[in-house]
């Protein structure tokens, strides 16, 4: 993990400040630290220019002018001969196969219909240029830049900050009283698709949390039969890096396969007693959007996935064992979801206007509720929507199948559990897989949006609270 900046982003792709979107960003969020890993790409899509304020002022003053008497008289014309080319078109095909004639006047008249068609399109086109021409030098007079060059993270994310965002969505306030806001960039996909369900009144939600431990936080250890110990730290073992100087991924995941007859025992090191700062915020910043958009919350607590990926490793122990290292974990779960629960329950207060589910373990109902729902896509009615290669892909591994498929489908969840398929998430940049196979796996039935942040530096100054060290971590009271 390396700490990127927008600075030093646009060096890497190559490109300036002043040749891109950035130039009148601060130098706050310009110097912001990001500790990500991802890759960034120039994109000059016409279609992501509205995502920042300075070009939705350009299209505003072309929407304008092509609001004149003008425009829409030759637009109207247009469309009138497209009506009556598509026609005519139909009749003659038809008087063809019946009768295998078309009549001279007919064929004429589409000849007449076609070539007016393109003389319209001709002006049109003229009148675009020269609308586009005339606004392009308004902004130049305004001293609106007008620069094109967009840095995209890993394929779909735009490089954005809060003062474009509030553009899209203006019922957003000015000085937003959330921590970092208006300081760090954020990470934006498909807000226009989020506003065009608002303007056609329909319901949208918010999606949005924290995971349930970071690094050095949980321990499994392992008792063999000679009585040695191996001690692992979950997040290295689930998610593969190895920050702690504890075995990884590997290592796990090889003993539970090839000796799990040598297993004596497992419990845990819970060193997990408040909650982090970034924590803290992660559970915050979805209610405060879900009262701003006027948006119904849905916020995971995920023990019950991490609970999933424990019983699949301690599938091939003995019963007696098995059992007790599911429920030590269980209760290990527990107790750092009580935590959370706490945090929404204190923050809540301040948000009564937003109606919110909270899905964790221990509630049974909603955890049924959510896995019913999402088998009609997987499997029932509504699996023509879900794609199948991507469903194959992210379900390979023996012992993650359950907790990956819980990964990829949290977004989902408003969908699930409300019948609301315009979704915003807003949540840690650190999501942005989950957000990337999300959309790929709802190929349609999902309009889902993104606005995802980057999690602070630690005081390492080299990781995010989540990957430091014990040490590091920014614990509130």
């Amino acid at each position: 993990m390396s700490i990127i900046t927008i600075y030093s982003a646009l060096k890497s792709a190559g490109i300036s400040r002043e040749e891109s979107v950035y130039v009148d960003f601060s130098e706050q969020q310009m110097n912001f630290p990001m500790p990500i890993n991802g890759r960034f790409e120039v994109c000059q899509e016409e279609s992501e220019r509205k995502n920042y304020a300075s070009w939705r002022k350009f299209y505003e003053k072309l929407a304008r002018k092509k609001s004149s008497p003008k425009y829409q008289d030759v637009l109207s014309e247009l469309r009138n001969i497209e009506e009556q080319n598509r026609a005519l078109s139909s009749s003659t095909k038809h008087a063809f196969r019946s009768s295998g004639f078309v009549d001279e006047e007919s064929r004429a008249l589409l000849k007449l219909l076609r070539l007016r068609k393109k003389e319209l399109e001709a002006v049109i086109k003229e009148l675009e240029r020269e609308f586009q021409k005339e606004c392009e030098q308004e902004c130049a007079r305004e001293r609106i830049i007008l620069n094109t060059k967009m840095l995209r993270f890993n394929e779909k994310l735009l490089l954005n900050r809060y003062e474009n965002i509030r553009s899209i969505f203006p019922i957003m306030p000015e000085k937003p009283d959330m921590p970092y806001w208006l300081e760090m960039p954020f990470f934006t996909n498909n807000l226009y698709g989020l506003k065009a369900a608002m303007e056609r009144g329909e319901d949208i939600a918010i999606m949005g949390g924290a995971c349930l431990f970071g690094l050095q936080e949980v321990y499994i250890v392992t008792v063999m039969d000679d009585g040695t110990e191996q001690r692992f730290d979950y997040n290295t073992a689930h998610y593969g890096g190895d920050f702690s100087g504890e075995s990884g991924c590997e290592e796990l995941e090889e003993l539970f396969t090839l000796n799990p007859h040598r297993i004596r025992d497992v419990y845990y090191i819970n060193n997990k007693a408040r909650l982090t700062r970034q924590e803290y915020y992660e559970l915050w910043y979805p209610f405060e959007m879900a009262k701003l958009l006027g948006a119904k919350l849905v916020i995971p607590i995920p023990d019950f996935s991490y609970i999933k990926y424990v019983t699949a490793l301690a599938d091939k122990l003995q019963p007696q064992i098995r059992d007790k290292m599911i429920s030590r974990f269980s209760e290990v779960c527990f107790k750092i979801a009580d935590l959370m629960l706490d945090k929404i329950n204190e923050i809540k207060m301040r948000y009564p206007e937003v109606e919110y589910k909270v899905i964790h373990a221990r509630d049974a109902k909603l955890c049924r509720e959510f896995e019913q729902q999402r088998s009609l896509y997987l499997m029932g009615d509504k699996s023509k929507d879900i794609s199948r290669d991507i469903l194959r892909h992210i379900t390979k591994n023996e012992y993650r199948q359950q907790s990956t498929l819980d990964y990829c489908t949290v977004p989902s969840l408003p969908l699930y559990l409300y019948g609301i398929r315009n979704i915003l998430q807003v949540d840690s940049v650190k999501e942005v897989d989950t957000y990337h196979r999300c959309c790929q796996l709802h190929k349609t039935g999902i309009n889902l949006a993104a606005m995802l942040y980057p999690e602070y530096v630690s005081r390492d100054g080299q990781h995010t609270v989540f990957f430091s060290a014990l040490k590091y971590k920014d614990y509130i009271q």
